[in-house]
C-alpha cells in the first residue's frame, strides 16, 4: 500500500505511485475518487471491482460500497444474512463521496478485489490523503445545492433492507 500526497491547484491530489493509481478532487462536502489500474494486472484473476474506504482523523473507518450488486447473490434463495447478500463493490473507475464534512482530513484506500462474488481479497491496494475545504473561509463565499447528487448519500445510508 502506498500513501502519497500532491497537492494541486483547486484541492487536486493524486497518488501515482505503485499499480493502482488514485486521484481525488475534495469541495467543502464532495470528494471526486478516480482510479487507474493498467487492464493487464487484473485480466484473467476474475476482477470483480473496488472496496472503497474512508478513515477520518480520529481513525473511524467508513466503508463506501458501491451501488451495484451481484446478481447471483440476489437470485441465491439460501442465502439469508442481508450483509452478504446485498453486498457490493464500485463498478467504476470513480467514486463520489457525499458525506464527507468541511474542514476535515481524510485518508481514502481503495482496493482492487478479485475472486467470486461470495469471496474476494484485495490484489492491489493503495491510499490518498485528503482534506476538505472549510465552509466558511474569507468575506465571499459560492455555495451550489447538491441536494438531488447528495440523496445518493441518503439513500445508502437509510435504504430499505429487503427480506
Amino acid at each position: 500500500m502506498f500513501i502519497y500526497k500532491i497537492k494541486t491547484k483547486h484541492n487536486e491530489i493524486q497518488n501515482e505511485d505503485g499499480v493502482l493509481k488514485l486521484y481525488a478532487v475534495a469541495g467543502t462536502q464532495t470528494v471526486l475518487l478516480s482510479f487507474d489500474i493498467a487492464k493487464a494486472k487484473v485480466d484473467k484473476k476474475q476482477f470483480l471491482g473496488f472496496s472503497v474506504t474512508r478513515a477520518d482523523k480520529q481513525g473511524k473507518v467508513t466503508t463506501l460500497n458501491g451501488s451495484k450488486h451481484f446478481e447471483s447473490l440476489i437470485k441465491d434463495s439460501t442465502i439469508t444474512d442481508t450483509k452478504l447478500k446485498y453486498r457490493s463493490l464500485v463498478q467504476t473507475f470513480f467514486w463520489k463521496d457525499y458525506s464527507a464534512d468541511p474542514g476535515e482530513k481524510y485518508t481514502y484506500t481503495v482496493e482492487a478485489m478479485v475472486g467470486t462474488p461470495r469471496k474476494f481479497d484485495p490484489a492491489y491496494s493503495s491510499s490518498i490523503k485528503i482534506e476538505t475545504e472549510k465552509l466558511n473561509e474569507g468575506k465571499h463565499s459560492v455555495y451550489f445545492n447538491y441536494g438531488v447528487t447528495g440523496s445518493q448519500a441518503y439513500k445508502q445510508a437509510f435504504r430499505e433492507q429487503k427480506d
